[in-house]
């Protein structure tokens, strides 16, 4: 008896959106590549945090997008919640799959450098 397990392995560890002006969004053209080795089906899961800037100014998960497909446009991209959301992106066994985010910085947000956790799980 051989026990069914999905295992998840991630093309990079880290998204840069580069500059983005504040008032300003862009569609889902970062991609992350999730590999599954194991022998069981998977679907992909994501969630977040918010995101933290100069002299810990925040906004909002939900500036954060994502979907199964590259260039959605903001508006028609799926926001990241602080709660874990199955995606219903398929990982084969043995195979991989690719989720794309995307990002709208907030008017009045003050320049600088901004970072957020983002959590991707497989689940079988």
């Amino acid at each position: 008896v051989q026990a069914n397990i999905c295992t998840i392995t991630l093309g990079t560890s880290a998204i840069n959106f580069g500059t983005i002006n504040a008032g300003s969004n862009m569609a889902t053209s970062n991609a992350i590549t999730d590999t599954n080795t194991g022998n069981a089906k998977a679907y992909m899961f994501v969630y977040g945090g918010n995101w933290i800037g100069p002299g810990s100014v925040q906004f909002g998960v939900s500036n954060t997008t994502w979907s199964a497909a590259a260039n959605t446009p903001y508006s028609s991209a799926t926001r990241l919640s602080t709660l874990a959301a199955n995606t219903t992106i398929f990982v084969p066994a043995g195979g991989s799959n690719t989720i794309y985010f995307g990002l709208a910085v907030p008017g009045g947000a003050p320049s600088g450098a901004y970072t957020q956790n983002i959590i991707i799980e497989n689940s079988c």
